[in-house]
């Protein structure tokens, strides 16, 4: 029924879902009271909430951190004696040096970078350090808004801090069919990283849908017996 797709792309398909209610109702005697689009509106919702970063401060703080790692920032007078030199960065500007510091996989400059003389940071003046915090800043809750398009057509919100200004609002395409009782719901986050960023939480979301589904269907189940056996007595 429901598929972590790659880039970032959730899938519902609704004749994988209407299979599965009519064959609780036909086993079990349970009918549910939920639809394809519910259940595709919880796993969106889920998607907004744990996309990183939880909190727009939590965003911030992990940015000046990989800077940190990465920079070093330098008081002016020192850096105005000349006596600092970047041996071997020259051809490197502070935004492509962030690049090259960074990890491929996670994006984020590592813990150890910079330590026990692993890899070379960057001196920088302290000011310039500062502003290209600010800068790198302002693109915390990017990945949140790549659901944008997904919580409009879901009827949800992303958090205020978020921004809906971005190039990456992502795309949702509601395929169903409501005369058949066939096609799907897809949702997709389209910011570049986000199939890298977030491909393990569609798996661990996905999972987590299908346990809370699994409860749900329990306790259906557990009421039609209950009322079953009140009815036999």
């Amino acid at each position: 029924m429901a598929t972590a797709g790659q880039a970032g792309a959730v899938t519902l398909d609704v004749a994988g879902f209407n299979r599965q209610m009519e064959s609780l109702k036909r086993d079990y005697g349970v009918k549910m009271n939920t639809s394809i689009h519910n259940e595709h509106r919880l796993w969106i919702r889920d998607l907004i909430k744990l996309t990183y970063p939880r909190k727009m401060g939590e965003g911030k703080r992990a940015v000046e951190n990989d800077l940190k790692r990465a920079f070093v920032g330098v008081p002016r007078v020192r850096w105005e004696s000349g006596a600092l030199v970047n041996k071997g960065l020259e051809s490197y500007t502070m935004k492509s040096f962030h690049k090259h510091a960074r990890g491929m996989r996670s994006g984020r400059v590592a813990k150890s970078y910079g330590k026990n003389g692993s890899s070379q940071r960057m001196l920088v003046p302290l000011k310039m350090l500062r502003e290209y915090t600010r800068e790198v800043q302002k693109g915390v809750g990017k990945l949140k808004a790549g659901w944008l398009a997904s919580a409009k057509g879901m009827d949800l919100r992303l958090p205020k801090w978020v921004s809906p200004v971005t190039a990456h609002r992502g795309s949702h395409v509601d395929a169903v069919d409501r005369r058949t009782g066939t096609g799907s719901i897809t949702s997709i986050n389209n910011v570049p990283y986000a199939s890298r960023k977030i491909g393990k939480l569609l798996q661990i979301t996905a999972a987590g849908r299908s346990r809370s589904f699994a409860t749900r269907v329990q306790r259906a189940q557990e009421s039609a017996i209950r009322k079953s056996n009140a009815r036999t007595r």
